[in-house]
């Protein structure tokens, strides 16, 4: 199967042109490591992965992202263990992206998901 060239975004095809132009708004080295939040689930819904943020039994319906493609492969490898520079060799390896493009592309993605709230720094 041939790799498609997907840029990072939490959802859709394509990334807004706030994300795709970025350098990168997270002050991180590629050695930084972040980590799932516990009380977020990643659910199937309608052919998109959904990451549900569920605090204190309830669904916090603002940070709710649909991951297609490039961003549901970097949700599966947020893992507490891997630094970024991990990821961004897989997320090159796997998808047919630059990696100063894709390096960029992360940054921004973690940066989403920090804001949000549905990752943690590790290291």
């Amino acid at each position: 199967m041939a790799a498609m060239k997907v840029p990072f975004s939490p959802s859709g095809d394509c990334a807004p042109p706030s994300i795709a132009g970025e350098t990168g708004s997270v002050e991180d080295t590629p050695e930084a490591v972040y980590a799932r939040r516990e009380d977020v689930l990643l659910r199937p819904v309608a052919g998109e992965q959904i990451l549900v943020p569920v605090r204190h039994h309830v669904a916090d319906m603002r940070a709710i992202f649909a991951l297609t493609g490039v961003g549901a492969a970097v949700w599966e490898l947020l893992d507490g263990m891997r630094p970024l520079d991990g990821i961004l060799s897989a997320i090159v390896e796997r998808f047919d992206v630059g990696s100063t493009e894709a390096w960029n592309d992360l940054r921004a993605f973690i940066g989403q998901l920090r804001e949000a709230g549905l990752v943690e720094r590790r290291g």
